[in-house]
């Protein structure tokens, strides 16, 4: 039996076992999403790294969509190329930001997504060297430009809206926005006191759309203690329970159900926006959703639980595939451009070595060129592209750059039928500190991907 028909029993038989559920979304649909652990993509080429994807990437995916597997957006190479040596302790090859926890796509994002298009908070803040000169805390809402961060809401912004710590700082696991009515939703990492009401770890805050003010798309201002609790630990417990799993473990994805509609939360009395959810849990590799008091939902007939229902196919080796950390969700259908990732790991290694540059999402069978910059690594808070000038290949028509370095070598790889390209480069026994930094462009579409860097040790 051929791949495609065996996808297309898969979701004939998921759809049927969906069809009394009640949140079976048709439509154009794209996930973006990370992961919790490091997954492969179901690709048939399982020798390019580019496949790989760690637990701090995100990926894009449509179910039914055109292609059978998932795509990076960044992963870690790509942050150290964006954040530097943010600590500035002069280690370039140490995870700057953890781990990605909350996402969320604005409705008039492109789809697919670039990573400048995409909110992000992440599991540990970067020191003041930051990106561009800009810190960001685990508590922000914050995106990454060519000039530097924006910041949607700030974790102080969320603590004068009414929510303080209890035992921690406050760290955002989830977020959405209700862009019917402005309603921001969030998980915390643990518990907090919110406008004077202790809520535990796991439960649903929200800050109602009336209770902020914007300029400019950033949140400016904030009504004291505004913040509410909609849904508690043990009615999300409920809720994963009815949908087949346990309680909750870490409540960390949140998005708004594509089907829309309300509910009155049976613990608080509130009216709530239907809501997907994810859990911190190998066991619960699924989205849940709040319609019909718990239900595994489906997308154009696709049961969002498993492997393959991301994009995925697996753990790192053939492993558990952990669960969805992060997630957002577009009611649009992917373009015919994809996203370039480009990928090298180990990012950090002493030389003589071979770093591997690769990439993912080229045109299949068409041509790239791979464009290389330098800078000082190692010096320490040092990170010498940084500056706002795009790089000299960049024009209208390239879709995304990366700020502030030369390009004095560029070299040509063909991609294989799946849009992977790969460079081997071998390099002499060399002085620690020097950085390499690296984009693909895809020559039949000028689509440019994501940098990274390769530092040596």
């Amino acid at each position: 039996m051929n791949r495609s028909l065996i996808h297309l029993v898969t979701v004939a038989a998921a759809a049927g076992s969906l069809a009394a559920q009640g949140s079976n979304y048709s439509g154009p649909a794209n996930l973006v999403f990370g992961m919790d652990n490091t997954v492969e993509v179901n690709s048939l080429n399982n020798t390019n790294q580019a496949h790989i994807v760690s637990d701090d990437g995100l990926m894009t995916y449509a179910p039914m969509g055109p292609r059978p597997f998932a795509l990076p957006l960044v992963d870690g190479s790509t942050w150290a190329a964006f954040f530097g040596d943010e600590d500035n302790d002069g280690d370039h090859g140490e995870t700057i930001i953890g781990s990605l926890d909350a996402v969320h796509v604005p409705r008039n994002a492109p789809c697919p997504p670039s990573m400048f298009d995409v909110w992000v908070s992440v599991q540990t803040g970067t020191d003041a060297g930051g990106y561009l000169g800009a810190a960001v805390t685990d508590g922000d809402i914050f995106r990454l430009t060519p000039s530097g961060v924006e910041i949607f809401i700030s974790q102080a912004q969320i603590t004068a809206a009414g929510v303080a710590p209890s035992t921690s700082n406050v760290d955002v696991d989830g977020f959405a926005i209700d862009e019917s009515n402005g309603d921001l939703y969030f998980t915390f990492t643990a518990t907090t006191i919110v406008s004077g009401t202790s809520a535990v770890d796991d439960a649903v805050i929200r800050i109602p759309g009336g209770s902020y003010t914007t300029t400019g798309g950033l949140v400016t201002s904030v009504t004291a203690n505004s913040a509410e609790v909609v849904m508690t630990k043990a009615e999300v417990d409920t809720i994963l329970t009815n949908a087949g799993f346990g309680a909750a473990s870490d409540l960390n994805g949140i998005e708004l159900d594509p089907n829309g509609g309300t509910f009155v939360s049976t613990s608080t009395s509130k009216t709530v926006a239907h809501l997907w959810l994810t859990d911190d849990s190998s066991s619960k590799d699924a989205i849940i959703s709040t319609v019909s008091g718990g239900v595994i939902p489906s997308v154009n007939g696709v049961a969002m639980q498993g492997a393959a229902a991301f994009g995925l196919r697996g753990g790192l080796g053939g492993g558990a595939l952990g669960n969805p950390w992060s997630l957002a969700f577009q009611q649009q259908s992917p373009g015919n451009l994809t996203p370039m990732h480009a990928d090298v790991f180990p990012f950090a290694q002493t030389t003589p070595t071979t770093f591997d540059f690769d990439c993912s999402g080229a045109t299949p069978n068409g041509f790239t060129v791979y464009i290389f910059g330098f800078s000082d690594a190692g010096t320490a808070g040092a990170f010498a592209p940084r500056g706002p000038a795009p790089i000299p290949v960049s024009s209208p028509s390239w879709l995304e750059y990366y700020p502030g370095f030369p390009a004095p070598a560029a070299l040509v790889v063909a991609a294989d039928a799946e849009g992977f390209t790969t460079l081997p480069l071998s390099f002499p026994a060399l002085p620690p500190g020097i950085g390499f930094v690296c984009q693909v462009g895809d020559i039949g579409n000028l689509v440019l991907s994501s940098p990274v860097i390769a530092v040596t040790e």
